[in-house]
């Protein structure tokens, strides 16, 4: 988890908290398409991460044609990577081809967030768009929540621009007003900085 004086301090302990709540579906091995540096790696018994080869994953693949045979997963997580892949349907179909039936998927995606990792940033998503992805493949939805409003975005934004100029000590009292500042999403529920999704492999 991200120490409280970073600039995705907020962002990462939100997405912590989701995925903390969601392990207890995820069982078996687990695939972590684009793992990055393998910061969940520590909760599975049986885990296997694929990324570009630059953050050394467990294997250097690319998550539109997995070197995985079919059905071999019990569980894929997929955390803020779909928005970096040109072709998300054809993640969708690679991880149900992975995963085994009655497996569960657990994807996380932004719907508001800045341009990150340009040139590869093409896309946000609504649920609908998520919804749209599951029934295309196959997958049964079977949670669907959305990672916070637009005050937990709002939040992540002046933490990242605070952090440029703040002392390490003063960071970690504004990111934790910043979090306390985030509970206020429970009053408006039009806005999304993005979504959570938990899917099942039915057939």
């Amino acid at each position: 988890m991200a120490r409280c004086w970073q600039p995705f301090y907020i962002a990462k302990r939100t997405q912590e908290k989701f995925l903390l709540e969601s392990l207890p579906y995820l069982k078996g091995r687990v695939l972590d398409v684009g793992c990055g540096l393998q910061p969940h790696k520590g909760y599975f018994k049986d885990y296997v991460g694929i990324d570009f080869l630059k953050y050394f994953p467990t294997v250097a693949a690319d998550a539109r044609f997995l070197p995985f045979s079919d059905a071999s997963f019990d569980s894929v997580i997929c955390m803020e990577v779909l928005e970096h892949i040109n072709n998300p349907p054809a993640v969708f179909n690679e991880i149900v081809r992975v995963l085994k039936i009655g497996g569960i998927v657990y994807i996380t995606v932004p719907m508001y967030w800045y341009l990150h990792y340009a040139p590869l940033d093409f896309w946000r998503f609504t649920p609908y768009s998520l919804l749209g992805l599951c029934k295309s493949c196959g997958l049964l939805p079977t949670y669907l929540h959305r990672s916070g409003g637009l005050n937990h975005f709002i939040a992540c934004r002046i933490s990242e621009s605070l952090n440029k100029y703040l002392p390490k000590f003063l960071m970690c009292a504004v990111n934790k007003l910043l979090l306390f500042y985030t509970r206020f999403d429970k009053w408006n529920n039009r806005d999304a900085a993005g979504w959570v999704l938990r899917a099942r492999r039915n057939k």
